[in-house]
This record gives structure tokens, C-alpha cells and sequence, in this order.
């Protein structure tokens, strides 16, 4: 990660569920995370006032890709108005890193609209936070950049600048496999260094291109630091992590 003022659409990443779709991807009009306004003003008040609603939105409007139809692409993937995990991770001026900014959504998509631009046959559709889905807060951090894993990696470890208290969610993209099994676990430490402890571990096993989301309850602390550790029992495997913590804005 190259923190600053250097984040273009070029080195962004766009992962539905054990699919890299960036080849395919063109352009998206926003991501998401406002809540609704509540107008809260009375008469004798000279400034309006207004509270969050209460529900936080998320998604990503607009998203367009190339209609390519190969096996692993964008057509055969999202023709279908059907739920979805992503991890859309934007890199500083190269492929996104650890550390870098991730937005993760458990998604329902809505509608797969086609058409033509510039004589290209594209999709267009929105993803948004699906009934259901255990996401609070988008905006987390690449924990394991996409990499071609064929011995046991410790990640770096990711300075969140304080402890938290509200839990956290991840994702685990697995999109190769040559079938062996490894175990995919996020870890936590007050320091940076010395001890680790596991704060969430992932039942996927590396054996089948699949993706996940994983769950650490509301309420749950989290150590200031995390880091990703694929141990690898046998094969070789191309896997993406990225988490979010949780924060409580009632």
C-alpha cells in the first residue's frame, strides 16, 4: 500500500464472488454509505436540524461491463438477478495491495440491463445490500492482495489506528484452485508483532473456486492490527481477503 492522493479507476478491482471481472469492467457511478435524512426542525428553530434515519445504504449504482460470455465472464456471471459477494478494491497507482481501500458488499443485484455504447454490447445493473446480508459498514482494507499462493503466507499486518468494538465482516474470493486444501484464517494483535490470536476463520478450504463471507458479531472487540494467514496443507491456490469493521453510528 502507497497511502495518498493516488487512487485512479485504472488499478481498481471489481471481484463477484470467485470471479475477477476487471478485464470485463468499464465503469460504476457510485459506491454507496449515507444514511436518509430525518428532518427534526420545529417552529421556533432558526436552523433546520436532522437526525441519520437510522438505516445505512449501501451499494454500487450504475456498474457496467462488457458482455463478454467466455466461461469466467462478465455475461455468465451477472445475467442473473442473484446475490453476490463483492470486494471492489482500488490500488495506488498499482493492482490493489494490502492495505489498500476494499468496499465489500453482500449484494442482490437488480437487473442486468444491455445495450450498446460506442457500437461495444455492454451490462449495466445495480448492486445493493441484499435482506438479509450481515454487512454494517462497506469500507474496509485489502487484507491478502490477489495472489497465486503455492506455500503457506503470513500477510502483512494492517494498522487500523485503534482497537474496535462492533465486530468485523470479510471476504474470501478463491478464484483458482487445483483442488488442494488450505485453511484461510484473519488474525489480531494489539501491537503489530509478538502475539496473534484469530479473530475469524473462514470454512472454505481452497479446494473449489467459491467465495464467502464471514461474520464476527456486533459487540465483538477487535485488536488495532489484522493480518490474513493462508496455510497451505496441499495444491496451490489464488485467493483475495478483504475486511470492514463494524462501527455503530446510532
Amino acid at each position: 500500500m502507497t497511502a495518498g492522493k493516488n487512487k485512479l479507476l485504472r488499478f481498481t478491482r471489481m471481484i463477484v464472488d470467485e470471479f475477477d471481472l476487471s478485464g470485463d469492467s468499464r465503469i460504476f457511478s457510485s459506491l454507496d454509505d449515507f444514511y436518509d435524512e430525518v428532518e427534526m426542525t420545529g417552529w421556533s428553530n432558526t436552523v433546520k436540524h436532522y437526525l441519520a434515519g437510522g438505516r445505512l445504504q449501501t451499494g454500487i449504482r450504475g456498474y457496467q461491463a462488457l458482455m463478454n460470455d467466455a466461461a469466467a465472464g462478465a455475461f455468465n456471471e451477472i445475467k442473473n438477478a442473484t446475490n453476490h459477494n463483492i470486494s471492489l478494491n482500488i490500488g495506488a497507482l498499482a493492482e490493489p495491495a494490502t492495505g489498500d481501500p476494499a468496499y465489500l458488499l453482500t449484494s442482490r443485484q437488480f437487473g442486468d440491463n444491455v445495450s450498446f455504447d460506442a457500437g461495444a454490447a455492454v451490462l449495466q445493473g445495480d448492486f445493493l445490500s441484499r435482506a438479509g446480508g450481515s454487512l454494517r459498514y462497506p469500507w474496509g482494507v485489502v487484507l491478502q492482495a490477489k495472489t497465486a499462493l503455492t506455500s503457506t503466507e503470513t500477510g502483512s499486518a494492517v494498522d487500523n489506528g485503534a482497537a474496535s468494538a462492533n465486530g468485523l465482516q470479510a471476504m474470501l474470493h478463491v478464484i483458482a484452485s487445483d483442488g488442494g486444501e488450505w485453511a484461510f484464517v484473519i488474525e489480531e494483535s494489539s501491537t503489530g508483532s509478538g502475539s496473534w490470536t484469530a479473530a475469524a476463520t473462514f470454512t472454505a478450504d481452497g479446494s473449489a473456486v467459491t467465495s464467502e463471507n464471514k461474520t464476527v458479531a456486533l459487540g465483538t472487540a477487535i485488536k488495532q492490527y489484522l493480518r490474513c494467514v493462508s496455510t497451505k496443507a496441499s495444491g496451490a491456490v489464488t485467493a483475495i481477503v478483504t475486511v470492514a469493521r463494524n462501527y455503530d453510528f446510532a
